[in-house]
């Protein structure tokens, strides 16, 4: 069962986000998708919790698949734009 979310987590997050877009409103469209990209692929290497969950549900999804190709495919995914 999932935890509840406290609302000032909830409230921080949003801040956060809105703190985000207003940066970002005057970057161009590759600069915002090169961002995310190195976002994505950090968060990847750091949050080993969510890194465990796509493993797992990758191996239930595609069983066929060698464990290199399944994490090479993590890797192209948080690195896409």
């Amino acid at each position: 069962m999932r935890k509840q979310r406290s609302a000032l987590r909830n409230h921080l997050e949003f801040s956060l986000y809105r703190g985000a877009r207003l940066i970002t409103r005057s970057f161009d469209p590759s600069t915002i998708a090169a961002c995310g990209a190195t976002l994505g692929r950090t968060f990847i290497r750091i949050n080993q919790r969510r890194r465990d969950i796509m493993k797992s549900n990758l191996q239930l999804a595609f069983p066929e698949k060698s464990d290199h190709d399944r994490w090479r495919n993590v890797r192209l995914a948080a690195g896409s734009q």
